[in-house]
C-alpha cells in the first residue's frame, strides 16, 4: 500500500531481489529494449538542443533507488538524478522539491520515499524539465495581459456606475438644497427613496426643511401681525390724542365763553377715557399672546356669570337685553367668561337699534350671543376676528369701537378650551356662538 502500481505489477525475468525491474529484454516495466544498447536512450529534447539528457519517463527523467543507493530503474542507469537529495530524502518522510541542473538542463526536481512490495525504502526521483513550467508562466502572463486590460477596463465601469447609483441621491439633495437657499419659500422635495441611510437622510433633511420653511412663513407672520398691530395702535391713539389737543385749545383760548370751556372739558375726558380703555385693550392683548397658556378651569354656575357680564357691559337696564334658557352650569374660567360676553354683548350694542332685541341663551355645551342688527356681509366675516378690522370703519368711528374688543374674545375663548365663532346675513342680525369643546356642560 502507498506503492505506486507500476512498481507492485509483476514482471517476468526479474533480478534476484528486485522483483520490480526487469533485467530482460522487455527492459523496465516490460518495456521494449531500447535500441541504442551502447548507452541511455536519447529522446526529443537531445535531438532538438544537441545535448544528452537522462532518460526520460512520462515526460521527465525517473529514478528508482534502493536505500542502499543502488539504481533499481530505469534499465542502465547506474546514479540518482540529484546524489545529495538523495541522501537528503533517505532521512526525510516528506516530499522534497529543488530546482537543479542535469547535464546543463534545468529541471525542477521531486525527491519521496516510497514503500516496496516487502515493506523496504525505495527513494524515487523525478525532474521536470523547468522549460515546460517557463512555457506554463508565459502562456499565463500572456493570458493576463489579455485579461488585466478588459479587467481593468470593466472594473473601472462597474466603480464608475455604482458610484453615480450611490452619489445621485446625494447630488439631488446638493441641488435642492441650493434652490431652497436661492428661494427659501419654494417647495423643493428631498429624495427619500429606499430604506437604506441614504433614503433616511433625506426624509430627515425633507422634514427639517418643511419644519424650517413652516417656522419661517409662521414667523414672517407674527412679524407682520406685529407691524399692523403697532401701526394700526398707533393710529388708534393719535386720533384720541389729536382732538384732546383741539380741544384743550378751544378752552383755554382767550375768548372763550364758560360754556365753551366746559363742553371743551367734557371732550377731553371723554377721549381721555376712551384712550384709557384702547389702552387697557392693548395690555390685554399683549398679555394673552406673552402668556400663551391655558386658563386654569373649574365647574361654575352660568347665570351669575351672565348677570356680571350684562352689568360690567352697562346693559343691565337696556331693554333690547333678554336673557333666555341658559345651562346651570359650565366649565370655564369666570372671569375671562364674562370679559368674553361683556365684549360680544358691547359688539351687538353698537350695532343693534334701538327697537332691536339682543337675546343670550344657550342649551348643552354651546352659549349664544344674538342680535337683530344690521347684519354683516359675508366677505367681512373670515376678517372679524382680527386686530383692529372694522366691518364699518365709518359707523364704529362714531359708536368709538376699536377693532380689537372681537381679537380679544376669541383671544379668551382659546385660553378657555371653547371655540367662538359667528353666524350673520345683512338685514337678518349677527349670532356669535361659544362652544365649549373639551369641557362639561351640565343643564
Amino acid at each position: 500500500e502507498g506503492t505506486p502500481p507500476w512498481m507492485r505489477e509483476p514482471v517476468q525475468g526479474g533480478q534476484p531481489g528486485n522483483p520490480r525491474f526487469n533485467g530482460g529484454p522487455g527492459g523496465f516495466n516490460g518495456e521494449p529494449a531500447p535500441e541504442n544498447p551502447q548507452g541511455p536512450p536519447v529522446n526529443e529534447g537531445e535531438r532538438r538542443n544537441g545535448r544528452r539528457q537522462p532518460p526520460e519517463f512520462q515526460g521527465g527523467p525517473i529514478r528508482v533507488m534502493g536505500a542502499d543507493g543502488r539504481v533499481l530503474g530505469p534499465r542502465g542507469q547506474t546514479e540518482p538524478l540529484d546524489q545529495r537529495q538523495f541522501e537528503l530524502a533517505k532521512a526525510s518522510p516528506n516530499p522534497l522539491f529543488v530546482t537543479t541542473t542535469i547535464n546543463g538542463v534545468s529541471y525542477r526536481l521531486l525527491s519521496l520515499q516510497q514503500r516496496g512490495p516487502n515493506d523496504e525504502v525505495l527513494i524515487v526521483q523525478i525532474a521536470q524539465e523547468n522549460g515546460s513550467f517557463a512555457l506554463l508562466e508565459q502562456v499565463q502572463l500572456q493570458t493576463w495581459l489579455w485579461l488585466l486590460p478588459g479587467v481593468g477596463l470593466i472594473s473601472g465601469l462597474a466603480a464608475w456606475l455604482l458610484s453615480r447609483q450611490v452619489l445621485r441621491p446625494v447630488a439631488q439633495m446638493a441641488e435642492a438644497a441650493r434652490a431652497i437657499s436661492e428661494n427659501p419659500d419654494h417647495v423643493v422635495p428631498m429624495p427619500a427613496t429606499g430604506p437604506d441611510e441614504m433614503g433616511d437622510l433625506g426624509r430627515s433633511l425633507d422634514t427639517m426643511t418643511r419644519r424650517l420653511q413652516d417656522a419661517k412663513r409662521t414667523t414672517e407672520h407674527a412679524l407682520e401681525q406685529q407691524r399692523r398691530f403697532s401701526s394700526d395702535a398707533a393710529h388708534e391713539l393719535r386720533t384720541p390724542l389729536t382732538g384732546i389737543v383741539l380741544a384743550s385749545e378751544n378752552g383755554l383760548h382767550p375768548q372763550a365763553t364758560p360754556e365753551e370751556k366746559d363742553q371743551a372739558l367734557e371732550r377731553v375726558l371723554r377721549l381721555a377715557e376712551g384712550m384709557n380703555r384702547l389702552t387697557a385693550m392693548l395690555l390685554q392683548l399683549s398679555r394673552m399672546d406673552q402668556s400663551g397658556n391655558a386658563l386654569t378651569l373649574a365647574a361654575v354656575p352660568l347665570a351669575p356669570i351672565v348677570a356680571e357680564a350684562v352689568r360690567a357691559a352697562g346693559l343691565e337696564n337696556d331693554p333690547r337685553v333678554h336673557v333666555d334658557s341658559l345651562p346651570e352650569s359650565v366649565v370655564t374660567q369666570p372671569d375671562a367668561l364674562v370679559q368674553l360676553l361683556r365684549n360680544l354683548l358691547e359688539n351687538a350694542a353698537a350695532y343693534t337699534p334701538a327697537e332691536g332685541r339682543i337675546t343670550v341663551a344657550g342649551e348643552a355645551n354651546e352659549l349664544r350671543v344674538k342680535d337683530t342688527g344690521a347684519g354683516i356681509a359675508a366677505e367681512h366675516l373670515p376678517h372679524l376676528f382680527e386686530r383692529f378690522y372694522r366691518a364699518d370703519p365709518s359707523r364704529a368711528r362714531t359708536s368709538g369701537g376699536y377693532g380689537l374688543g372681537l381679537s380679544i374674545a376669541q383671544g379668551l375663548a382659546h385660553a378657555m378650551n371653547a371655540q367662538l365663532r359667528v353666524e350673520s346675513e345683512l338685514g337678518s342680525g349677527t349670532t356669535f356662538f361659544i362652544n365649549f369643546s373639551g369641557t362639561d356642560v351640565s343643564s
